[in-house]
């Protein structure tokens, strides 16, 4: 299910983000939960080119953009186009 969507995993509610860019070499979860900071909150790339995280403790509400390395080591912010606000 791609997007971020509420999620309890191992009895801690959160937010599960899932995104599909199978170009990127790096991508990160980036929000006011983090400062902006790329290094917080990278996602695990699977082998059909989608990246998944979860990060315990987040709610509805929070702002965020994924951080996408791509495969010429260029870095931008992208609005997850699955986003509900």
């Amino acid at each position: 299910k791609l997007g971020a969507h509420l999620r309890v995993k191992e009895s801690v509610m959160g937010v599960n983000f899932t995104l599909w860019a199978p170009n990127a070499s790096r991508v990160s979860v980036v929000g006011t939960f983090n400062q902006w900071d790329g290094r917080r909150h990278p996602m695990e790339r699977h082998a059909s080119g989608v990246w998944e995280l979860f990060v315990p403790g987040l709610g509805l509400g929070e702002l965020y953009k994924y951080e996408i390395r791509n495969a010429e080591g260029a870095v931008f912010l992208k609005t997850d186009p699955l986003a509900f606000q």
